[in-house]
């Protein structure tokens, strides 16, 4: 009997051990069917409300590693202490931008556009009554780099009618934009977009006016009141003849013109930087040089010889007084003797640029020093092949096969008077050039060394006049 009840208690107890191990894994299972319907119920709640956290942004491969962090990091922006942007709040009676029974939007271009009648500014000098327009004289002085410009430009602001600032480098700039306006695409693109072409020019030629003007009232010869012509000294400024004719009606032009090797020698040495020009090669030296003269050329004589000069820097050095003879009477000015003595006037009634590569060289007065300074420095691999590499010299008149003793003329007595007065006070006339360093970005005193500028010209100046007591025949 005590067998049986024994028996009967140990299957008791085994079937409530076994009830009870079935309610927990029923509980566990339970707790883990919650917790799982949770879990989809609060990632569908996320999907719905927050697209961003499923479906974020693209990287942005240009970003900098500190913009990503910034963006995968929200607190970054925790610090960021700017105010929050409100709208502005319109008053109650302010009207709708776009009311319910405006026309649709194509109806919009039926009228046409108003236009106002374009009559172009005038600009008054102070004082007078003078009046700047696009009929008033303007003077324009270019030609390649290196060939005389800076020198034609001081001989011209000598005189008292005329006013001939610094290089502008900006005033190229802006005939060739205006040029490229004038192009079929961009004519159709301005006409499409309703922006007529006298805006275009008014806006080119005011721009240019008050360039000059500014120049002229900052330098001492705005205290006289009789200036009649104004003048632009930019040597690429002669590529666009025609569109600065337009500009200016009654406009005049002098293009300077000279030897090729020397202009190509002084490009070198002095290490005057031209865009797209290899200073390091005097084959694409020579080649610019030929190239960039005959499309100034062209463009000179298809203005005509009531516009434009050409004026070669030899005869301009060599026989001055009836070269500039030759220029006041096709800008129809009065002769005046301080022209061939613009030396004079240097730091008075003319300016020069201390960081203009031919100031130092204007400030004498008009000599032979760069003449001839390119005579045995041009490489000889160059020199056979002068004649192919810039026919353009033989269509100027010079000689492409002279490459030892060229001989551009006879020269004045004035010249040579010039010459005896520049060995006997070598520094009367020296003047502080400065250069723009691109390294330091800063400016330094000297084009390539001052001292090595004032040998290389006495050198030049001694060997000038040993040829001048013996001229060829």
């Amino acid at each position: 009997a005590a067998s049986h009840i024994d028996g009967g208690v140990v299957q008791s107890a085994a079937a409530a051990a076994g009830a009870a191990m079935r309610r927990n894994t029923m509980s566990r299972v339970s707790t883990l069917v919650i917790v799982f319907c949770s879990v989809l119920f609060t990632l569908g709640i996320s999907y719905y409300l927050l697209p961003s956290c499923t479906n974020p942004a693209p990287v942005n491969p240009r970003k900098s590693s500190s913009a990503l962090n910034r963006d995968r990091n929200p607190n970054h922006r925790i610090n960021d202490q700017r105010p929050e942007q409100k709208w502005p709040v319109l008053p109650k009676d302010a009207p709708d931008a776009f009311p319910l029974d405006a026309p649709l939007f194509e109806d919009l271009h039926e009228e046409e556009p108003v236009r106002t009648e374009l009559t172009g500014a005038k600009f008054t000098i102070p004082g007078t009554d003078i009046v700047v327009d696009k009929d008033f004289p303007i003077l324009f002085i270019g030609g390649v780099p290196r060939s005389g410009t800076t020198l034609m430009r001081v001989i011209a602001d000598a005189h008292s009618n005329l006013h001939c600032g610094e290089e502008t480098r900006v005033i190229p700039r802006i005939t060739t934009m205006r040029r490229s306006q004038l192009s079929k695409i961009e004519l159709a693109r301005y006409e499409a977009a309703k922006i007529p072409q006298e805006i275009l020019e008014d806006s080119a030629r005011n721009y240019i006016i008050e360039i000059l003007l500014a120049q002229f009232l900052s330098s001492p010869e705005s205290q006289r009141h009789d200036v009649t012509m104004l003048c632009d000294k930019d040597p690429f400024v002669l590529s666009d003849v025609e569109v600065a004719s337009q500009m200016f009606h009654n406009s005049k032009f002098i293009l300077m013109i000279r030897d090729g090797r020397a202009v190509a020698h002084s490009l070198i040495t002095r290490k005057v930087t031209i865009s797209k020009w290899n200073l390091n090669s005097w084959t694409d030296v020579l080649k610019r040089w030929n190239q960039t003269v005959s499309r100034q050329y062209d463009g000179c004589v298809q203005a005509g010889p009531e516009k434009c000069l050409p004026v070669f820097y030899e005869q301009l050095v060599l026989q001055p007084n009836r070269t500039i003879h030759q220029i006041m009477s096709f800008l129809g000015l009065p002769w005046e003797d301080v022209l061939l003595h613009h030396q004079d006037q240097i730091g008075k009634d003319i300016s020069i640029s201390k960081l203009e590569p031919s100031s130092d060289q204007v400030a004498k007065p008009i000599n032979l020093l760069g003449l001839t300074s390119w005579v045995g420095n041009i490489p000889e691999n160059v020199l056979p092949n002068m004649a192919k590499i810039c026919p353009a010299l033989r269509r100027f008149g010079y000689d492409p096969e002279e490459n030892t003793n060229p001989f551009y003329g006879p020269a004045d007595k004035i010249v040579m008077d010039n010459l005896k007065l520049l060995r006997q006070n070598p520094s009367q006339f020296e003047v502080d050039t400065y250069k723009w360093d691109r390294k330091t970005g800063g400016i330094d005193k000297g084009q390539f060394g001052h001292d090595e500028m004032a040998r290389r010209q006495q050198e030049a100046l001694d060997k000038l006049i040993e040829q001048l007591q013996t001229p060829p025949v």
